[in-house]
């Protein structure tokens, strides 16, 4: 078997600079012409340190753990996909790996959660907002090591080490769009779990500016693209408004179905904003038509990493790191 001791012998260097060569997050301490040198012998022998070493002279684990309260619906959702993708980009460029814990045991997805934070299952967490509760915050703040929170939006920190989507500043930009009249005529159209995307919306509204609230009967989600039972019967009320504002994609494109259902034109139809920009992932179309906000879902996972990658390496962070949302102005807006 190679040992790391032989491949640095036959180099000429020494076993420490095999190691940072190998490792990412080090691998610019070594002259790229050793570097390569390093790297040549080594896959020719096919070696690579062993994590298990590495741990045992270190004492980390090498992972990032990530707690999930409802893994089923999160693995459904192709958004969450383009978050663990760029997530784990980042964690693996440094040599680190996530590892999903699910929080959802027998009901109990607090002290699911609790345990993980006390064990030493990783290096770090990140924890979904939903599962905070006043015990579960108090470990967090008293974790031996860093935990950061992934919150909805800003109103929902609790003062803890948090990323969060910045939702305000785009919808700022669509209500700049619009005229007077249509400022005056909106409605927020979502189902009961996404109640909580109405405050930013708000919040970026124009002083004076009301917003109607039309909460659906249905939660929408990716299995309910094109099931326009709901939507398809409320037509007549929607087309009254000049502007929809949806809690989700799922919602826009099926609204925009059913005014189609009817047979009333595109040029006919209120504005209508979607939300995540999954029309090209759900629907597989390479001309996506319906405008959105983008809450950039790759970044979230990249600075998520990232954040907890420096509270590792013991750099300070912010307590609070907000990913800006973009307007993707298309055909429906």
């Amino acid at each position: 078997m190679v040992s790391i001791q032989k491949l640095a012998d036959r180099l000429g260097v020494s076993t420490a600079t095999v190691s940072r060569a190998l490792t990412p997050e080090h691998a610019h301490k070594v002259r790229p012409e050793t570097r390569e040198r390093i790297l040549q012998l080594c896959n020719a022998a096919n070696y690579r340190p062993s994590i298990t070493g590495r741990s045992f002279v270190t004492g980390k684990t090498y992972k990032i753990g990530i707690i999930l309260g409802a893994i089923e619906k999160d693995l459904g959702s192709p958004l969450f996909g383009l978050f663990m993708r760029a997530f784990c980009r980042t964690a693996q460029h440094h040599g680190y790996s996530a590892t999903l814990l699910s929080a959802d045991t027998e009901g109990n997805s607090q002290n699911s959660a609790i345990e993980f934070l006390q064990s030493s299952v990783a290096d770090a967490y990140l924890l979904g907002a939903a599962l905070l509760n006043t015990e579960l915050e108090d470990i967090v703040r008293k974790s031996h090591c860093p935990v950061v929170t992934l919150n909805q939006n800003r109103e929902m920190l609790a003062g803890l080490h948090s990323i969060y989507r910045d939702l305000t500043p785009a919808y700022r930009k669509a209500w700049e769009i619009l005229s007077e009249n249509e400022r005056q005529n909106t409605a927020f159209v979502h189902g009961l779990q996404d109640k909580f995307k109405f405050a930013p919306l708000r919040e970026a509204a124009p002083n004076g500016v009301l917003l109607d609230d039309i909460t659906l009967v249905q939660n929408y989600r990716y299995q309910d693209l094109n099931d326009f039972s709901e939507l398809y019967s409320m037509t007549d009320k929607l087309q009254q408004y000049s502007v929809l504002w949806c809690a989700s994609d799922i919602i826009a494109f099926n609204i925009y179905n059913s005014f189609k259902l009817k047979g009333i034109a595109a040029e006919k139809m209120p504005r209508i904003l979607g939300f995540d920009n999954a029309e090209e992932t759900i629907t597989s179309d390479e001309n996506p038509f319906l405008s959105t906000i983008d809450p950039c879902w790759d970044k979230i996972g990249e600075t998520a990493a990232g954040l907890l990658l420096n509270r590792i390496n013991g750099k300070n962070t912010e307590s609070e790191t907000g990913v800006k949302a973009k307007l993707i102005l298309r055909k429906t807006f």
